[in-house]
């Protein structure tokens, strides 16, 4: 969906006059400016959120998903040699599109993390008329739908490419007949879905000139950044939580690996070397950097600055184009070699 032929145009036709923003820069505007982006601030992200530990909450954790996705899409610009350049032809990737889906990736997640997401699902689905519950639908259907802006019109009223950045499950729920035969780029077969029945006609229409269920590239710089965030960020607010002893892993070294055998001998591809040199690496990382009791020294806030801005850089760097045809027509793919 190439900028200024399809994915700029919006669900609900307006006038916008000639401005220093393009429509997609006005997109990131009006999620920022929402009261559901300003409503995540409340929500945890690994732990409860109070005023005792600075932890990241969904606000922060949104806002450093959108971060992480521009500087891929950037990463990427560069990386093909001409910066100041678009992306080959029927590439869509776009940074201000990227960086929107990370502002509403969460946008539509309730408190208390996916236990509440299962609860709420449980009782909504005993309501006749009603399709339980989802996050990742429930984001889509807070933007086309509950979050308002104008009278006129329902939603926010984003762009075509900035919706279908945020379906990184980009089908409607299934009937209860149906079977699942959905192939997530990257993620193997799946039951996931990212729109709800009632968002239909948004979602027929935001899927316009897509590839059957392929993700747009957008929604999986958007998905990848995700996923480097909470394995960054997630992972140094367990630690300053002390919900993980990192600095205790040298002394559990033989115990974390009984216990690991024990639960992944069985999986198909489990091998028992990779995973010791593996535990190996992360106790190195960790458990010898980190040696202080008390996580909140300089010492340690130092180191653990250290390691999580080593990670985002390499996450980073690793990330190319992968000039491939998984379809009857060739499409951009991206692609990374450092943790799929």
């Amino acid at each position: 969906m190439p900028e200024g032929t399809f994915g700029n145009v919006r669900r609900h036709a307006v006038k916008e006059s000639p401005s220093y923003r393009d429509a997609y820069q006005r997109d990131r505007d009006r999620v920022l400016y929402s009261s559901a982006f300003r409503r995540l601030a409340g929500v945890a992200q690994v732990a409860a959120v109070n005023e005792q530990l600075v932890l990241h909450n969904r606000l922060t954790h949104s806002l450093k998903v959108a971060q992480m996705g521009r500087r891929l899409v950037q990463h990427l610009r560069y990386q093909s040699g001409d910066p100041g350049q678009g992306f080959p032809e029927g590439s869509d990737l776009n940074e201000d599109v990227v960086e929107t889906g990370g502002l509403v990736h969460d946008i539509g997640h309730p408190p208390f993390g996916h236990i509440a997401e299962e609860v709420l699902d449980a009782r909504l689905t005993q309501v006749a008329g009603l399709e339980g519950f989802e996050g990742n639908a429930q984001s889509f259907r807070v933007v086309t739908k509950l979050a308002r802006r104008k009278k006129e019109h329902k939603g926010l009223n984003l762009t075509r490419a900035t919706l279908n950045a945020i379906l990184k499950y980009p089908r409607l729920k299934p009937c209860d007949s149906c079977k699942t035969t959905a192939l997530w780029t990257d993620r193997g077969y799946g039951d996931k879905w990212g729109a709800y029945q009632t968002e239909r006609d948004d979602f027929e229409w935001v899927r316009q000139g897509s590839h059957g269920e392929l993700r747009s590239a957008n929604a999986i710089m958007m998905d990848w950044a995700d996923d480097i965030s909470y394995a960054t960020h997630d992972l140094e607010d367990y630690f300053r939580a002390g919900l993980i002893p990192l600095r205790g892993l040298p002394v559990d070294r033989k115990r974390i690996v009984k216990h690991g055998i024990r639960r992944l001998k069985n999986n198909n591809g489990f091998d028992e070397s990779r995973f010791r040199n593996e535990l190996e690496m992360i106790i190195d990382e960790f458990g010898d950097r980190l040696q202080s009791q008390c996580w909140d020294t300089r010492r340690n806030r130092v180191r653990m600055n250290m390691i999580t801005s080593d990670h985002l850089t390499r996450f980073v760097q690793a990330v190319r184009i992968i000039d491939e045809a998984p379809t009857w027509r060739s499409i951009w793919k991206v692609s990374t070699g450092s943790r799929r």
